[in-house]
């Protein structure tokens, strides 16, 4: 088995609009595949084998699309020794806004616990979790919002098991401006051709959630964005 491609995230920058188009390319396929399969991140999922996640995935240049690996400590290490040769693609955007959209959806959907009611809340309580412990002690949803956008570290993480030539960083709101432009560059790093004039589909939470019954969420504060802002900056990140 080979796998071909990986979208490894990051969590609110444009996967899954980028996920739908590739899978359109005639010498990939793959439409119809569940997106977010998270073998290399789920342990129960990890420990079903290889043969399991073969069974997941279709097409004709495999790959898959599961945001959260990026950010993962794991990961890396558990892709590169299945697949050493698999080219990965990361999706990047402002750091303080990716985190209010991750804050956002869960809003949306219900999922924000009593520390998590505001957006403030949420990013002290976990800035104040990363700088106390380990971070792979912490459960991935203690560690959503702010973690997932300290792109260098994650990067500089996967290059540890990678060479730079199978890493394409791909800034977010490139792909939202210009999405021809990016689906080429994508497509010319997988090796397939480039020049196609597919039809693009952008896939956004105001699609998702145009027919629902939701709660919108409150704004973002200033005040919180720039705690976010000089968090990332102190780190090299955002």
């Amino acid at each position: 088995m080979k796998l071909s491609w990986l979208i490894i995230g990051a969590p609110r920058c444009g996967t899954s609009t980028l996920f739908a188009n590739i899978v359109k390319h005639p010498d990939i396929g793959g439409q119809g595949q569940t997106k977010e399969i998270a073998y290399f991140s789920d342990a129960d999922r990890f420990h079903r084998g290889l043969k399991w996640y073969r069974k997941q995935l279709k097409g004709k240049l495999l790959g898959e699309a599961t945001p959260r690996y990026l950010a993962e400590p794991r990961v890396a290490f558990r892709v590169s020794k299945a697949f050493p040769e698999v080219k990965l693609i990361a999706l990047v955007r402002d750091a303080p806004e990716r985190a209010y959209s991750a804050w956002a959806q869960d809003y949306r959907l219900g999922r924000l616990r009593p520390q998590e009611e505001t957006f403030k809340q949420a990013i002290e309580s976990e800035i104040e979790r990363l700088e106390s412990g380990r971070v792979i002690d912490i459960p991935s949803p203690d560690r959503r919002f702010v973690w997932p956008g300290l792109y260098r570290q994650h990067l500089e993480r996967w290059l540890m098991h990678f060479p730079s030539k199978q890493l394409l960083v791909l800034k977010s709101e490139r792909l939202f401006t210009n999405h021809r432009a990016v689906l080429a560059d994508v497509f010319q790093f997988i090796g397939v051709d480039d020049s196609l004039d597919l039809e693009v589909e952008r896939r956004t939470p105001s699609i998702r959630f145009a027919d629902q019954d939701v709660p919108v969420p409150p704004s973002a504060d200033p005040e919180t964005m720039n705690r976010l802002l000089h968090y990332y900056r102190d780190r090299a990140d955002g």
